[in-house]
């Protein structure tokens, strides 16, 4: 195991690009639900934004189980902001 420091901001950055993906997902899946003429494609459709409505609400809940991010602390020790 390495010795070095793991970027946990960078890791917070990218889930929450995941959850904008799969937003975009469920609602392109929406809309090809509703737009789409052929049976298939529309229960496909369907699949994938149950899918990703499942994906938000188990990334809802993990973040409401989350400890809070702590706030950084921007002062220097002379009282000064930087």
């Amino acid at each position: 195991m390495s010795d070095k420091k793991v970027d946990v901001e960078a890791l917070e950055e990218t889930m929450e690009e995941v959850v904008e993906t799969l937003d975009l997902a469920e609602q392109a899946a929406e809309f090809a639900e509703s737009r789409n003429p052929d049976p298939d494609d529309r229960a496909r459709a369907r699949a994938v934004r149950k899918q990703a409505e499942a994906m938000l609400d188990a990334a809802e809940q993990a973040d409401d189980d989350a400890p809070e991010r702590p706030t950084p602390d921007t002062s220097r020790p002379n009282g000064l902001l930087h």
